[in-house]
């Protein structure tokens, strides 16, 4: 009945509580209620919150100092003044003390003081005995015989008690000492056994870290391996498909190859609002962050010449020097790509290396024979793609950290003149 007072000031409490409350109480208690507890913020999920802190003992009627710490972290004011106010009042009320042990030298000297008594005892009945005696052989009124029997019976019976009580004192003194030896006997066995689990535990844990280490460095291992055959195939595929260079075409538009892997998110330039068919790449705006690997952006100029130069959307995340920022003569168009993707392994924050495949070292000639700046970093295996009669369009590809892939589309040269 007594936590019937604290149940009741929980449950008016519930009232102040908002859905925020309730959400930041359940997140502040998730290590001492379950799981499913936490998830459930509803007014029915906070009271199974409150029994669970009941069940665990976290708090009771003489002691919710947590539940009040709780409250005070959220924060909810009114809640911690209904528990302190409570709190206050039953601490009021002066609780009937247990009864104190006596101290073991107060014990030590009533165990004297019972033999004292005793050994006071056994001479009280020898004086008796002795004075029955002598009054037995003085007076000649009383008979002899039926004295001594009585006297004899009286002292037997007398230590038989004394006996009894003694005998009685040393089994309770025994039995309390075996009693405390198998207390700490099973208090030991039980220590060794949570030391020897505590110890099994952390081996295992260790043992699952390594193997899932071991794992994912496995899995890496693998990805990579099929990244680079499906880029090999898809390389094949794409070479059986193109014709050689310098080959003349029929159609309009031509969808170059797509050098580098399928990693990362694709972007394509002919998406930007203001890129219109007239429009065609004219120039090239590279970064790095010093690891020699570029993220670009590419200038798009237009045959019009009512319409402005449009700048791409940067491809990868290297912003912290300029390379080369660097723009063709309007007009002049591009005939031939070059470029290198390379193998590159990355250090991720947890430790795990990664080896990917980063397009790098990107140029462009054009009709009249001028060339953009080269690139000195560092080199992979080079590609390059080039159709006679036609002219670099735009440039798609893949991208995060840095340029994965680059696809270009290429525009019959006689139309876009």
């Amino acid at each position: 009945m007594a936590n019937i007072r604290l149940r009741s000031i929980i449950i008016k409490l519930q009232d102040c509580l908002s859905n925020d409350d309730r959400e930041r109480l359940h997140f502040l208690l998730g290590d001492d209620v379950p799981r499913r507890l936490q998830d459930n913020t509803t007014l029915s999920g906070t009271l199974s919150i409150m029994q669970s802190l009941f069940d665990r003992n976290k708090i009771s009627e003489q002691d919710f100092t947590f539940l009040i710490n709780v409250f005070e972290e959220i924060p909810c004011p009114h809640a911690v003044n209904l528990l302190a106010e409570y709190k206050q009042r039953i601490q009021t009320k002066l609780p009937n003390q247990p009864p104190e042990m006596p101290p073991l030298h107060d014990e030590v000297f009533e165990d004297q003081e019972d033999k004292s008594v005793s050994r006071t005892l056994l001479q009280q009945t020898n004086n008796y005995s002795n004075h029955q005696k002598f009054i037995t052989s003085n007076n000649t009124n009383i008979n002899p015989v039926t004295t001594n029997v009585q006297n004899k019976n009286s002292l037997s019976s007398k230590c038989k008690e004394i006996q009894s009580y003694f005998y009685n004192f040393r089994i309770n003194k025994h039995s309390l000492t075996i009693i405390i030896l198998l207390i700490l006997i099973f208090g030991t066995i039980i220590l060794i056994y949570i030391i020897k689990m505590t110890d099994h535990n952390k081996s295992n844990s260790k043992l699952r870290y390594d193997y899932v280490l071991e794992e994912q460095k496995k899995n890496n291992e693998t990805i990579q391996l099929l990244d680079e055959s499906i880029l090999e195939k898809n390389q094949q595929a794409n070479d059986q498909l193109t014709l050689p260079n310098k080959k003349k075409y029929n159609s309009l538009v031509i969808e170059g190859r797509e050098f580098g892997s399928a990693r990362g998110t694709h972007f394509d330039d002919s998406t930007h609002p203001y890129f219109t068919s007239s429009h065609y790449l004219n120039g090239i705006l590279a970064r790095d962050n010093d690891d020699d690997l570029e993220s670009y952006q590419f200038y798009y100029s237009s045959s019009c010449g009512s319409q402005d130069i449009i700048t791409s959307e940067r491809h990868g995340k290297q912003t912290l020097s300029f390379k080369k920022d660097f723009q063709f003569d309007k007009n002049e168009k591009i005939q031939k790509v070059e470029g290198h993707y390379l193998n590159k392994t990355i250090v991720f924050s947890n430790g795990t290396n990664v080896t990917m495949r980063i397009i790098t070292g990107l140029q462009f000639y054009t009709t009249k024979g001028h060339a953009s700046p080269s690139y000195a970093g560092e080199e992979g295996v080079m590609f390059e793609e080039e159709y006679e009669g036609y002219t670099l369009w735009y440039a798609t590809g893949r991208s995060d950290e840095y340029i994965h892939q680059l696809q270009f589309y290429w525009y019959r040269t006689l139309d876009i003149n």
